[in-house]
């Protein structure tokens, strides 16, 4: 999956879901340094220049865990504020898998979360991310490592992110959305705080 670099302006919102039966919950304000609350500071990859140097940008990030039937609670409350461009959601492309059952559940999730947040902000872009995508480019595992392990190694990865932007360590499948935003937000910025190597940088 390829993701272009983008200007984000001033200010922009970007909400991340981790679609399973225990919703994973990342928010994340991204404020130009003009504008940001403090350190740490990161350089964006794009965007105009001032000195020769590009603008650097500040985290606000918030996660927290919910459940089936607070999509538009989450939805409208993303959208309540300004921010500079269009509200950006991420969500898990989970594997569907070969149980119909399942598959629906999945289906549906994915669904129900993008029509929210679509009703909230019609402007909205909806970005989805497939697991093994943003496993591999950032915990530096694939599916054949199994279930037990990502989730292990999505911890720790969150964990150290967490302590680098000021934020208690998340858990589960909300630690998933963390490290799911901070692959996104390595294609825009430099320098975040990352454990592993990616799967890419290991096969060399």
């Amino acid at each position: 999956m390829k993701v272009a670099a983008q200007d984000f302006g001033v200010h922009q919102r970007v909400v991340t879901i981790d679609p399973a039966e225990h919703v994973g919950v990342v928010r994340a304000d991204l404020w130009r340094e003009d504008e940001a609350a403090g350190p740490p500071l990161y350089t964006a990859r794009t965007g105009p220049q001032l000195d020769g140097l590009r603008p650097r940008y500040g985290l606000d990030v918030k996660h927290w865990a919910t459940r089936r039937g607070s999509e538009m609670a989450i939805a409208r409350d993303a959208a309540n504020k300004p921010y500079g461009g269009p509200l950006i959601v991420l969500i898990e492309g989970q594997y569907i898998g070969q149980d119909p059952q399942s598959a629906i559940r999945v289906v549906e999730a994915r669904t129900r979360w993008s029509f929210a947040f679509e009703i909230a902000d019609p402007t909205v872009q909806v970005v989805v991310i497939p697991a093994v995508t943003w496993t591999a480019g950032w915990l530096g595992l694939g599916s054949t490592h199994g279930r037990e392990a990502i989730k292990i190694a999505s911890e720790l990865s969150a964990a150290t992110a967490a302590r680098a932007l000021g934020i208690p360590a998340p858990k589960g499948d909300s630690a998933d959305a963390l490290n799911m935003f901070l692959w996104w937000l390595s294609h825009h910025l430099v320098g975040l705080p990352r454990r592993f190597k990616t799967a890419a940088e290991r096969a060399r």
